[in-house]
This record gives C-alpha cells, structure tokens and sequence, in this order.
C-alpha cells in the first residue's frame, strides 16, 4: 500500500510539473487562429491578431496580444475601425472563476479608433444583422455594477478621429494620456482638427473602479474648444453609461453663436461674441440647457431649450428672454453683421446680401418663444420686443412679431419659406399710434413735428438673399400721421417763400403750426415703389411730392412742392429734390416754378386724402 502512495504522489507530482512545464513553455500562438475566428464570427467583422503570449502567474496572469486589428464597415472612410500595436491585460484568475472580472491593469499602446456615421445615419460600431454579434452586443455593460474592474488603465500614443458625412463633422485627435489607479482620476487629452478649425479637449473622470460603485454618482470635466468656441463643464452623472441622471454645469462661449451648427447641429443667426452658462441633462432621446444665462454682444440673455433628437429632423423649443436687448444684436437674424460698426454699409448698401442658408433653415424645426423687456437703439424710441418662431421642414413663420415702439407697436408676421430652391419672404407689419416725437428723441426736426404715426407695410418677394427678396417685392407701404405740429419756419422755407419766413426771423421766433395730414402710400412693383399719395396738410400749406423708391437699387427719387394757402409777391414755388442713396440722399432747391401734380380742391381736400387713407388702413 505505501509503495502504491509513493507511486501515486510522484505520477501526480510528475503531472504537476508536466503542467507547470507546459504552461511555461506553451507556444499560445496555438489560441491565435481560433480566437481570430471567434471574434470575426461574433462581430461579423474579420479580427486578426498577430501574436499571442502570457507572462504566467498563478493568481494573476498578464496576457499579450501584438498587432490587433478590428475590420471597418465595408461603406466606412479607413478599411480598419480598431488596430493597437499591443493590449496588454491581467487578469485575477480565481475571481474569474467566481464570475467575477477583475483587470489590474489594461494598457492599450499606439490604439487607432476610426468612428463614423454614413448620411444615413448608420454607425460603424453597430454590428446588427448578426445574431452572435447581437448577442456580443448585449455583453456590454448595461449598468455600471456590470462594468469590469480595471485597476490601472494605461493608453499610450493613441489616436481618434470621427466622422459624420450627414452632419459634415470630420474630426481627429491625439489621447495623450489616460492613466487611473484606484482612487484616482482618469485624465484625457485630443487635439486635432474640426473641420478645419483647431480641436482640443481635456477631460477628467472619476477612477476606473468608480464607473462600478451604483451609489456614488460618478464626477467628469471636460473642457474643449473648436476654433473659437470653447465649451466647459463639470458635475456628476448617475449612469455615465447612458449619459442619464446629470447634475452637470454647462458654459459654452465664442465669437459667433453661428458656429455651433457644425458641432451641434442647431442652426443660430450670427452674433458678436457671447458666452452662456446653465445646467445641462439628458434623457433618452431629449437634452435640454436650463436655467442658462449670460450675455450676447451687450444684451443679456436667459431661459431654457430643449432638443429632442430622436425626431427627423431634430425639434427644438426655447423660451427666451433679454431684460435689455441691444438692437444692433438682431442684425444676424437679417443676415446683416451684428454690431454694424458700418461693415454692413461699407458697400454703401443697407440690405444684407447675405444669401440664405437653406441647409441651416432646414436642419431643425424649431419652436422658440423670445422676449426682450427692453431695448436699446439709440436716438430711436424702441421699447419692447415679444416673437414667436415657428420653423417646421424649412418654412419660418414669426408670428405674432410685436415691438413697443414711443407709446405705440409695430405688429404682425413675417415668413420666410426655404423649401424650395429659391427662398421667399412675405412681411405684413401694422403700425399704430406711434408717437414721432418719442421714436425720433434724438431729432430737433421730429421734436417740431410731433404726431401721431399709423400705417401698414405689406411687402412679399423671393430670391438668395434679404436684398435680393426686397429688390424683387411686391407689395405697399402706407403712413398716416395726424395730431401733429411742425415749424412754420420749415413750412415757409419748403415753399420758399422768402417774405413770410423774414416775417418769422424778424418777430424773433419761429411758431408751429397743426398738422392736419401727414400721409405716404407707395405701390411697390417688382422692388419699385411709386408714389400714390406724397402730402403735408397745414393751416399754412399744402406740401406734395411725387416719385419713387427703387429697394433694388436702393436709391429714392422724389420731387416736393409746397403750394401755399396765402399769397405772398415773394413765394417762389420752386421744387425740393430729394435723390440718391437711402444711405446719404442729396437735397437740392430746382430753379424752374412748378405746381403740385395734386388737386387739392378746398381747404378740407388733405383731410379728406388722410380719412380715406386711415379707412384703407384700417
């Protein structure tokens, strides 16, 4: 019996080191073609792998695998998704055993990852319409309790580049470093280009082991620029697998909030520079940027938006609000330069030729509430501002679109439709009770004048840009000014009577005189207005005038005479011309004597033109 012990323990001791032997000296290349196959099986992608080896240890074992490549979608950019000159992994054997992955260390040296979206919207990390790589996919880590514990994450000289062909995002980088030990922090660092802006992010997580602990929300920073723009933000998320359960700070700041639409799709007019800050979350398919306040060029700003990007295309709502709205800021929603500064006259027009971009108008429809509770135009009396935009598959309505305007509004809608090759405008504002004196503070002339001002403006054309659709409009443009006063200097002078305004300067003073009409109506043909009514009523005159506006040309033409209601030996009746540019239009005195093209008839004529005006407006 002892002789059988004694043979038994040395053939187990002879088995052992047989083992030991085979385990030290196994060439584990053996393993490489099947995992190969394996791998290429499950993720219906071919997986090489160059060589295997194993630094054995009983307890913890470190695996090496040389030149492994991950294959790319057959439609992708890069013929490979995935290639690292070496992983390197250990892991705990008898935890494995117990179901339990634990990875002491993962070091991943020269990793290459080649992200991409086709226009369709595929991605080339889905690997569906393959069972086993559906069931490779369900693998991944739903939660974080199901995440592998990794000790220390080592990446060296690693790259990443991104591209979305449907959103025109071709972006690449360098991962510097990115190291954690238990307890410690996880720190990336990219840098590439966007679209051929300069790209650099730096980010900074919790430990590798924190991505497991359910309990503890898990802290990240990231701080990154793209150009000019440059986004931060800090804080902790639930479910970093899923990107859910935030209570992250957002900043994003930049010269030109158009500049974002590259990065996230929401097209937004040009700005001076802005910088915004709220607290970011996300749920399912919907982000939303609350409680965000801040300013851009010299208004501030504040509300919430949300954008719902499961939808085709992705819809987003705001409520927005500015307590003091510099004018000058809503030029980009024109096209025209916000800020002004004379860029935008430079050319000596006033209209944007800007053309629209119909890409951005149709990128996402949108439902955005804004309100300014003032603003700031200086030497013009603008107060409020209250608009609502609705923007569905490329057609633009803002309506209502109201400004408090000198006691008064300006009020109505304005579509702008890019469904079609050739964008159309259509603008139907009504003007009411705006007092001219307050609009015009700053004007000695309209302090004189005074009077209430009512109208309407109807106007509607198609072309690239804002003064292509003005250039090209049709429409009609009616002013109606009563209870007003103006000086009977200037009234004397537009006549030129020589006697009555020596009269005026010799009695030492100048008096005003009511106004009984003041009205304006153009007809406006293929972006040419033609004068239907051009009249001044007082109790000294009458003022008429006749002509045209060219808003292609930008240029007006007009002639004015006055025809006034006493006589005087040295009333010359001559014309005041008024041609040239909106920007600077010259006024000259004619030579010739001329009587108004107008039959004014009886001194109640002008009230009569303004009543019938006021019933058309009305």
């Amino acid at each position: 019996m002892k002789r059988l012990l004694y043979a038994l323990a040395a053939l187990a001791a002879l088995l052992v080191g047989a083992v030991i032997v085979v385990v030290l000296i196994w060439d584990w290349n053996w393993f490489r073609d099947r995992l190969q196959d394996e791998a290429s099986e499950r993720s219906g992608r071919e997986t090489t792998i160059g060589s295997i080896d194993v630094d054995w240890d009983w307890s913890v074992p470190r695996i090496l695998l040389d030149d492994v490549a991950f294959a790319n979608a057959d439609w992708a950019r890069d013929s490979v998704m995935f290639r690292a000159d070496r992983l390197e992994v250990s892991i705990r054997i008898w935890d494995a055993l117990g179901g339990d992955v634990i990875l002491p260390d993962l070091v991943l040296r020269r990793p290459q990852v080649a992200l991409e979206i086709a226009e369709d919207g595929t991605a080339n990390w889905e690997l569906g319409g393959n069972l086993a790589a559906d069931a490779a996919a369900d693998a991944l880590p739903e939660d974080r309790t199901e995440m592998p514990a990794i000790g220390r994450l080592v990446i060296e000289d690693g790259n990443l580049s991104y591209r979305d062909a449907g959103q025109g995002i071709d972006l690449s980088g360098r991962v510097a470093t990115a190291t954690g030990d238990a307890g410690e922090e996880i720190h990336l660092e990219g840098e590439g280009s966007f679209e051929g802006r300069a790209f650099s992010v730096a980010f900074t997580g919790g430990s590798v082991l924190d991505l497991r602990d359910a309990d503890k929300p898990y802290p990240v920073s990231l701080d990154a620029r793209i150009g000019a723009t440059t986004g931060e933000l800090g804080g902790t998320l639930t479910n970093p697998f899923e990107l859910a359960g935030m209570n992250i700070t957002f900043a994003i700041a930049g010269d030109d909030m158009a500049e974002v639409f590259p990065i996230f799709g929401i097209p937004l007019p040009h700005t001076r520079p802005y910088r915004l800050e709220g607290a970011l979350d996300h749920a399912d398919d919907i982000w939303s940027f609350t409680d965000f306040a801040g300013v851009v060029g010299d208004s501030d700003l504040r509300g919430d938006l949300e954008i719902d990007a499961g939808q085709e295309p992705p819809f987003m709502t705001a409520e927005l609000r500015s307590e003091r709205l510099t004018f000058a800021d809503l030029a980009g929603f024109v096209g025209a330069t916000p800020g002004g500064e004379g860029d935008d006259l430079a050319d000596g027009k006033l209209f944007p030729e800007t053309p629209v971009d119909l890409e951005r108008l149709r990128a996402m429809n949108m439902d955005v509430h804004f309100v300014a509770g003032e603003i700031d135009t200086p030497g013009f009396a603008f107060e409020t501002m209250d608009a609502t935009l609705d923007l569905q598959d490329g057609l633009a309505v803002v309506e209502p679109l109201r400004f408090g305007i000198a006691e008064g509004e300006v009020a109505g809608s304005l579509t702008l439709d890019g469904r079609s090759q050739v964008p159309a405008a259509t603008l139907d504002m009504t003007i009411d009770h705006i007092a001219i004196a307050e609009f015009f503070a700053s004007s000695a002339f309209a302090q004189e004048m005074g009077g209430l001002l009512r109208g309407r403006i109807g106007l509607e054309g198609s072309g690239p840009s804002l003064a292509a659709m003005l250039g090209r409009g049709d429409g009609r443009l009616a002013l109606v000014m009563t209870q007003g006063t103006i000086s009977a200097v200037m009234v004397e002078l537009s006549g030129l009577d020589i006697a009555e305004y020596l009269a005026l300067e010799l009695s030492g003073g100048d008096v005003t005189l009511p106004i009984e009409c003041l009205a304006v109506d153009f007809d406006i043909v293929d972006g040419v207005g033609s004068s239907r009514t051009l009249l001044l009523d007082t109790s000294d005159s009458f003022i008429a005038g006749e002509g045209s506006i060219d808003l292609d040309r930008e240029t007006v033409d007009l002639v004015i005479v006055s025809d006034p209601k006493d006589f005087s030996l040295l009333s010359l009746n001559a014309p005041i011309y008024v041609e040239g540019s909106f920007i600077d239009p010259a006024v000259s005195v004619g030579a010739e004597v001329v009587v108004p093209n107008i039959d004014f008839g009886d001194a109640g004529a002008g009230d009569g033109l303004c009543e019938s005006l006021k019933e058309n407006l009305d």
